[in-house]
């Protein structure tokens, strides 16, 4: 299909007080530079920003004066308020995510929305590679089920997508109940509720984002707190019945392994079982 017939999409991210500048100012020029150029960014503004972010943010609305528009929240409400606000701002059906600390591949929108029209997906996703560092630290790679039928298996007991991969409908989030406030899972629980209501799935099976990960990303998947925030999960998604019990054993068992080992062998985990071990690539 060419470009010139591809529906037009917003790109939609979230920022707040303790992103790094750079990192935020690398993550939205690979978005406002993709091969299929996006109709606006939704760039929400999560409760007030230090001097430095905003002048990041200042020199992308001055290059591109007619795309990024911000929307100013007057207090930090959390990921998923800002993430529900910013859907209700967005002017296209397509909505692409994007985090503020990582980076998409040039194409990633035009293979992305491709594959939506051609399968007829609501949600589409892709592989992502996972560096440390430098983008040119590529160290894992992060493979999710291709079509509809295997991700809704696979939501079961995982997220059946990477977030700041997704290209999803705004109509179907909307109807999906938009984004709540389900603290650290904000897009697993929106993905679970859009799965529930009907809507089509399918990944890019290549790697189209690069996510940012580091030792505390790993140290902030232990401890007690975070344990308890995901076992309270998982009873929410037993109760609205998106898991079975077996799903839900599985799941609630893993979380208290993971979180309960030190934070070495919780980085072993992540490497060696949950992702796929990248000894070089390029970016």
């Amino acid at each position: 299909m060419k470009q010139s017939e591809m529906p037009p999409y917003s790109v939609l991210m979230s920022v707040y007080k303790k992103d790094d500048p750079t990192w935020l100012e690398t993550a939205m020029k690979s978005m406002l530079e993709q091969t299929l150029p996006p109709y606006e960014f939704i760039l929400v503004e999560d409760g007030p920003l230090p001097q430095t972010l905003r002048e990041v943010i200042a020199q992308k609305r001055c290059e591109y004066p007619h795309i990024v528009r911000c929307v100013q929240l007057r207090e930090n409400q959390g990921l998923g308020l800002a993430l529900r606000r910013g859907v209700e701002e967005c002017r296209c059906e397509w909505i692409a995510r994007m985090d503020a600390d990582d980076y998409a591949k040039a194409d990633r929108v035009e293979k992305q929305m491709a594959a939506a029209l051609s399968q007829g997906a609501d949600i589409v996703g892709s592989d992502i590679y996972e560096f440390e560092n430098d983008i040119s630290q590529i160290t894992t790679l992060r493979a999710f089920p291709e079509e509809a039928e295997e991700l809704n298996r696979f939501a079961r007991r995982k997220t059946p997508f990477a977030h700041q991969s997704v290209l999803m409908k705004k109509s179907r989030v909307l109807a999906a109940g938009n984004y709540a406030d389900a603290y650290l899972h904000e897009d697993y629980d929106l993905f679970l509720r859009m799965i529930a209501d009907g809507c089509r799935g399918y990944t890019v099976k290549e790697p189209l984002v690069f996510a940012r990960v580091n030792d505390n990303y790993y140290e902030r998947r232990g401890g007690f707190f975070y344990l308890c925030t995901m076992l309270r999960f998982n009873c929410h998604s037993y109760r609205k019945g998106w898991i079975g019990a077996i799903d839900f054993l599985v799941r609630s068992c893993g979380n208290i392994l993971v979180c309960s080992v030190p934070n070495r062998a919780r980085v072993w985990i992540y490497k060696r079982c949950l992702r796929r071990r990248i000894v070089s690539a390029e970016a």
